[in-house]
């Protein structure tokens, strides 16, 4: 609706109140406007009449007082026009350049001729309040359109015919058709759908899942569907409008295939390896000499081997089905002098610069190999950040619990990054520059908790890095193995 479409609105209203002149003034989406008409013509004005650019009147119709009559005028009366809701949608303003229009301003403000005008202004303000609606409307239709257009999902729409309706970009990308060449047609001349079993699916009000897409052409691709349709006690069912969206799984399923190659390669590949070099092992203990160097070399090597198969394990969790599930652990009494001393035979470049201490018989609840792989872990950190120096590895009871404390001579951690270092990949920054992949104490962290444990961050006495991994203690370590 335009100004230039009121004017004959206007005109005919001038005539049924019988006024010389009547002015229009409301507010349309396209801006406010002051309609006129006369005796002779009818048309949109740049301005309201003079000296009644802002007299306003809140119930009406009211005279207009003589003082503010423009130029001409003998008599005036303003109407305000109000929407069915009380907005204020504008007001019509009666002159007269007649003497006698004075007794029919009288009549209209008296009642007599009231009605009419009232009955007008509310017709208007209903009027207003529907173009009002109806370009609110029309916006968040446009609104939508454009969401939808240029959305990553592809949507289509069916009218209760079965025909398409809307089929927005990414739709045309997916199948490969033009909308232009879609709307108006059915689905099943463009595609068809089989689900995992192999039958036939149509677009239906409920449809969720995978299915697969075929077009005409061979192409064929698996993604995710959902159908909705309007609820039947809404006005919009009436329309039948059935809406359906499909979102591409053939890169996420592709993923999937290779994840599953990887579980059965890691699997086989990587075990294989692993269970030689064991038996290899245990025959060299056999023929080599029972020397107390030979018998260290081979117990790393076994244990080094026991290390890697959990590490497969956790490789194998990760890419996996559950990749944030915990890694698997097992419970038994640790003795930590013994473990200690196995761990350090794995490193010698620490050992040789280790001061080691450890109360007598500490015995802590956990995973023997677990513990182990979070030492080595813990142990060449402090290798790569703290090169020279002593490192001092301490073993002591708090409490209910036993901690191995591991304190070098290094840069350390600034407090502001302790939590940020526990973040997988993450890299502080005053290290950034040495190798490294930022998982090391992620990785710590994550096994001691599965045994019920936690790692902790502190300044070294030393001006290092403190790292203490703590466990329970076992309840009764005259048991321990």
């Amino acid at each position: 609706m335009t100004a230039e479409n009121l004017a004959p609105l206007v005109s005919d209203l001038r005539r049924i109140v019988r006024s010389d002149l009547l002015w229009l003034y409301t507010t349309l989406p396209s801006g406010a406007a002051w309609v006129a008409a006369s005796g002779s013509a009818a048309g949109v004005r740049d301005r309201p009449p003079e000296g009644l650019e802002t007299f306003r009147s809140p119930t009406g119709p009211r005279p207009i007082p003589r003082q503010a009559l423009p130029d001409g005028w003998r008599a005036g009366v303003l109407a305000p026009i109000r929407a069915p809701d009380g907005r204020d949608a504008g007001c019509l303003l009666l002159g007269w350049t007649r003497w006698s229009g004075r007794y029919l301003a009288r009549w209209i403000t008296s009642g007599r001729l009231g009605g009419a005008v009232t009955g007008a202004a509310d017709v208007l303000g209903a009027f207003w309040a529907k173009t009002w609606t109806a370009h609110v409307l029309e916006a968040e239709r446009s609104r939508l359109r454009t969401v939808i257009d240029h959305s990553n999902v592809c949507v289509l729409a069916l009218d209760q015919n079965g025909k398409i309706v809307v089929w927005n970009a990414a739709m045309s990308e997916l199948v490969g058709v033009r909308a232009e060449d879609a709307v108006g047609r059915r689905p099943e001349e463009l595609f068809t759908l089989t689900g995992e079993d192999g039958r036939a699916v149509c677009l239906a009000a409920g449809l969720h899942g995978s299915v697969r897409l075929t077009t005409p052409g061979g192409r064929s691709l698996w993604t995710r569907v959902s159908c909705s349709a309007p609820a039947r006690a809404t006005p919009a069912a009436a329309s039948g409008l059935l809406c359906a969206a499909f979102v591409d799984e053939s890169a996420q399923r592709q993923v999937e295939y290779m994840r599953h190659l990887l579980t059965l390669s890691v699997r086989h590949e990587l075990h294989g390896p692993l269970t030689t070099i064991r038996g290899h092992c245990q025959l060299l203990e056999e023929v080599l000499p029972g020397d107390e160097n030979t018998a260290d070399s081979l117990g790393a090597i076994q244990d080094a081997v026991e290390m890697m198969r959990h590490v497969i394990g956790d490789l194998v969790q990760l890419v996996g089905p559950d990749p944030a599930a915990p890694p698997a652990t097992r419970v038994e009494p640790v003795q930590v002098e013994p473990l200690l001393r196995r761990t350090l035979r794995s490193i010698p470049s620490v050992a040789a610069r280790g001061l080691v201490a450890a109360a007598p018989g500490l015995t802590v609840r956990g995973d023997p190999v677990r513990l182990r792989q979070c030492l080595l872990l813990v142990l060449g950190n402090a290798e790569k950040y703290a090169p020279d120096g002593t490192i001092e590895i301490t073993a002591y009871r708090e409490g209910t619990s036993g901690v191995i404390s591991v304190a070098d001579r290094g840069p350390g951690i600034p407090s502001r990054e302790r939590d940020l270092v526990l973040r997988p990949r993450y890299r502080s920054e005053a290290t950034r520059d040495l190798p490294g992949s930022g998982m090391g104490l992620y990785i710590t962290a994550t096994v001691m908790t599965a045994m019920n444990g936690r790692l902790e961050l502190a300044p070294a006495p030393s001006g290092g890095l403190e790292v203490r991994l703590r466990l329970p203690l076992w309840a009764d370590p005259r048991h321990a193995t």
